[in-house]
């Protein structure tokens, strides 16, 4: 990635004396996450009427409430779709072959969010695989300083959540950030996200910590 971008993208952020490491695809990420991820989902627990507190910490930062965590917003949408990734020729309908190994946590993460949407009324939000290994590096950059958000708006996506720092098994972190942000309830700014009729697109971005921690970006476009 040219220098200059990262630069841009410093601003945005305290700078600290780690470098920013972009996700080289490798990962602990288990067959069981795999079974877990790729089963049929699990009918979703209703959302609160209104902003529910969580537990300190329930977003991955010790201490912290969801309100520190809340997700950001782009006030106007300014950019076009995103380009879909076509199928292979005599492929209609499946998606191409390929060694990511996020896919399943991938179409979990926006056939989930989808799943919420249902529930209030809401059209699904199309996956947008062109735009994963972006959000990947976004959630590599925010690992390396600590901040969740802090490469907000670099793939171009309109609004934000980020599950930072979640310790355990991909297959019990990704759920429980999901359930947890739509539990927030209306006035909730990562439930707001998931909801909002002003979106088309989702895409979900993966990066695990030496010491096994997860970051994890959903952009909405």
């Amino acid at each position: 990635m040219p220098a200059f971008v990262w630069k841009s993208i410093a601003i945005l952020v305290a700078t600290s004396g780690a470098a920013c490491a972009m996700n080289n695809g490798a990962s602990e990420y288990g067959a069981s996450d795999y079974e877990v991820l790729s089963g049929p989902l699990p009918p979703p627990p209703p959302a609160a009427a209104s902003t529910a507190a969580a537990p300190a910490g329930s977003f991955g930062t010790p201490g912290a409430s969801p309100s520190e965590d809340g997700g950001v917003v782009q006030p106007t949408p300014v950019y076009p779709p995103p380009p879909v990734t076509p199928a292979p020729p005599g492929t209609v309908g499946s998606p191409p072959i390929t060694s990511d190994p996020y896919t399943a946590a991938r179409d979990f993460c926006a056939q989930r969010i989808n799943q919420y949407r249902a529930t209030v009324g809401r059209a699904p939000l199309a996956r947008v695989a062109a735009a994963e290994p972006c959000t990947d590096q976004q959630s590599a950059y925010d690992s390396q300083q600590g901040t969740a958000h802090g490469a907000f708006s670099y793939c171009h996506e309109l609004a934000q959540n980020e599950c930072p720092g979640w310790p355990g098994p991909l297959s019990n972190v990704l759920p429980s950030c999901l359930d947890s942000m739509w539990a927030e309830g209306p006035g909730g700014g990562h439930y707001d996200n998931m909801s909002s009729n002003k979106y088309q697109y989702v895409a979900c971005g993966f990066y695990q910590t030496p010491n096994g921690s997860w970051w994890i970006v959903q952009d909405f476009r």
